[in-house]
C-alpha cells in the first residue's frame, strides 16, 4: 500500500479527473452534500490504484464486449439526455456551445456568413471554420449528441490500434470516472472532442513526420490545422509541434510549421476578411483582456511564453514526450483562462464556467497516465 500510495499516476488522475469536476459537483449536489466532496475524492483516489494495479482488472479489460459496451452506454446516456439538456435554451438556460457549432453548420452549407448569426443567449460563434466542418455531419443530421461519444471511441479505438485493446478500454473508464465528461457530454459542449482531437493531431503527427510519407505528411499537417481552428487560441500546437521536430532536423521542423501553420492561416483567411469585426474567433481575445487584471495578466504572458518556448526547444524526440509537453502546454494556457473566469464570477464555484477549459486536457493525460503502464497489465497480457 505504501509503494501505491508513492505512484504519482493515481495522484494525477483525481487532479485531472475530479478536481476540474469541483463546479459540477458543487452545482448539482444538494448542499448538505458538499461536506463529503473531499471524502468522494479520496474514494476515486484508492479506485485508480486499484483499477491501475490489480491483474483482475486487467484481464477484465481485454473483454471486447466490455470496450464495445461502454461505448454503447455512452452513446445511449447521451442520446438520452442531451435532448433533455439542449431543451434548457427555451428557457434562456443551458450551454450555448452546441447552438453555436449547429449555427454555424446551418449558415455556413446555406452560403451565409457563419459569424454573423447569434446563439439563443446572443453569443457569436467562436469556433473556427474547419472545427465548423468537421462537426457539418453531427449538426445537419440532428445528430448532435453523438458529436462527443463518436470522438471518444475513435481515439479508443486508435488506442486499441496502437497500444492495445486493455489500454484503450482503460482509457474509457477512466474517462467516464470524471463527472466533468459527463456534465460536457451530455450538455454539447465540444471540449472533450477538442481534446482527443488534439491528442490525435500529436500522435499521428508524430507517425506522419518521422518516418511516414509525403501523402500522410501532408494530411496530418491538414488536420492538424483543422482541429486547431477549433478555438484558434490553440494554434499555438502547430507551432509546438514544429519545435518538437526540430529534435528530428531543422528542415522537418519547418516543413511541418510551414505547411500546418500556411493551412491553419488559409482556412480562416476568407472568413475573416468576409467580415473582420464579426470573425469572433479573433475578436472574442479583446472581449476576454482584463479578466485577471494588470498583475495577473504579465504573470500569465511571461509564464506561457516561457512554458511554451522551454517544451518546444527541449521535448525529446519521442512520442510519450511529446504527449506529455503538449499536455503541459494545455495545461499552463488554459490555467490561466480557467483562473480568470473564476475571478471574474467572484471565485463562486458553481457558476465557473472556465472549469470546462481543462475539458480539453482530460483525453491527454489520460492517455499519458496509462500509456507507460504498470508491471502487472504488462505480465497479464
Amino acid at each position: 500500500m505504501k509503494q501505491a500510495l508513492l505512484d504519482w499516476r493515481p495522484w494525477l488522475l483525481v487532479y485531472a479527473l475530479q478536481i476540474p469536476s469541483l463546479r459540477a459537483l458543487v452545482k448539482y449536489l444538494p448542499e448538505s452534500l458538499h461536506i463529503f466532496i473531499p471524502l468522494y475524492f479520496i474514494v476515486a483516489f484508492f479506485a485508480y490504484i486499484q483499477i491501475l494495479n490489480s491483474e483482475k482488472y486487467a484481464r477484465l479489460f481485454r473483454s471486447r464486449a466490455l470496450f464495445i459496451g461502454l461505448i454503447v452506454l455512452h452513446v445511449a446516456l447521451n442520446a438520452t439526455i442531451y435532448p433533455r439538456a439542449d431543451a434548457l435554451k427555451l428557457e434562456g438556460r443551458g450551454s450555448p456551445q452546441d447552438d453555436a457549432l449547429i449555427l454555424g453548420g446551418e449558415r455556413l452549407v446555406a452560403g451565409v456568413n457563419p459569424y454573423e448569426g447569434e446563439t439563443f443567449l446572443n453569443e457569436w460563434v467562436s469556433a473556427g471554420p474547419a472545427w465548423v466542418a468537421i462537426a457539418l455531419p453531427f449538426t445537419l443530421t440532428k445528430l448532435f449528441a453523438l458529436f462527443t461519444p463518436f470522438w471518444i471511441a475513435l481515439t479508443a479505438f486508435v488506442i486499441s490500434r496502437i497500444r492495445s485493446l486493455e489500454l484503450a478500454t482503460l482509457f474509457l473508464i477512466l474517462c467516464f470516472s470524471s463527472p466533468l465528461v459527463w456534465e460536457l457530454s451530455v450538455t454539447g459542449s465540444d471540449m472533450l472532442a477538442m481534446g482527443c482531437a488534439f491528442l490525435l493531431l500529436v500522435l499521428w503527427s508524430y507517425r506522419a513526420w518521422t518516418s511516414g510519407g509525403a501523402v500522410a505528411k501532408f494530411f496530418s499537417a491538414l488536420f492538424s490545422a483543422g482541429a486547431t481552428t477549433s478555438r484558434i487560441v490553440f494554434g499555438y500546437l502547430l507551432a509546438l509541434v514544429a519545435g518538437f521536430l526540430l529534435r528530428k532536423n531543422i528542415k522537418t521542423g519547418f516543413a511541418y510549421g510551414f505547411a500546418a501553420i500556411g493551412l491553419f492561416i488559409l482556412i480562416q483567411l476568407p472568413f475573416y476578411l468576409w467580415n473582420p469585426e464579426r470573425y469572433f474567433p479573433l475578436t472574442r481575445f479583446f472581449w476576454a483582456k482584463g479578466l485577471l487584471g494588470p498583475t495577473l495578466e504579465i504573470a500569465a504572458t511571461v509564464t506561457t511564453a516561457i512554458s511554451l518556448i522551454y517544451l518546444a526547444l527541449k521535448t525529446k524526440l519521442d512520442e510519450h514526450a511529446w504527449i506529455q509537453g503538449a499536455l503541459l502546454s494545455l495545461l499552463v494556457t488554459m490555467f490561466w483562462s480557467a483562473l480568470g473566469d473564476l475571478k471574474a464570477r467572484e471565485f463562486l464555484l458553481s457558476a465557473w464556467e472556465g472549469a470546462n477549459y481543462f475539458g480539453p486536457l482530460i483525453p491527454i493525460a489520460v492517455f499519458l497516465i496509462i500509456d507507460r503502464i504498470t508491471p502487472r497489465f504488462a505480465e497479464a497480457r
